[in-house]
């Protein structure tokens, strides 16, 4: 090898890696530019996600609300439904009572009715008379007693039906 053809090829080869370095800073120039796109795009990005978590709050918050709401319906419903089986039960209870009732009250009219045909036989003496008229007194007196409380159960009744009809 000469001085020249030592010094060509050293050229050579410090232009050969200049022309790398400069393609290699060439690429690193795009790439910190596409980072850099990259960084203001994730920025965008950051924002946009935190407009819409404020914009989501007022969401949580009805959801929240709407939660409360729902456990609030709920235990209403586990009231509502505890009432109707009470209210079944009083009703089960009550018409039982409005049975014996209607028993008491044909036993009643069966006796009203032995009352009036004996009424004839108590007319022929006085003092039969007197002693079947206090009787006959008391007995109605018992029976309109019975009566006015029948009426008065029978009204309850009525008014806890209505109740549990409107329920």
């Amino acid at each position: 090898f000469t001085t020249v053809s030592v010094l060509e090829t050293a050229l050579l080869i410090e232009t050969f890696d200049y022309k790398d370095i400069k393609t290699d800073l060439q690429k690193a120039d795009e790439v910190s530019n596409q980072n850099e796109s990259l960084r203001q795009n994730i920025s965008l990005y950051r924002d946009q996600i935190d407009q819409l978590l404020l914009r989501m709050r007022p969401f949580e918050e009805r959801i929240q609300a709407l939660n409360e709401t729902q456990q609030d319906l709920s235990r209403a419903i586990e009231l509502i439904v505890q009432a109707r089986i009470e209210n079944l039960a009083l009703k089960e209870e009550l018409d039982k009572k409005i049975l014996e009732l209607q028993t008491i009250k044909e036993g009643l009219d069966s006796s009203a009715a032995c009352i009036a045909s004996n009424t004839s036989r108590l007319d022929t003496s006085i003092s039969e008379n007197a002693q079947t008229a206090t009787a006959l007194t008391e007995v109605q007196q018992k029976i309109q007693q019975i009566t006015n409380r029948l009426e008065e159960l029978l009204q309850r009744a009525q008014f806890i039906e209505k109740i549990i009809l409107e329920k």
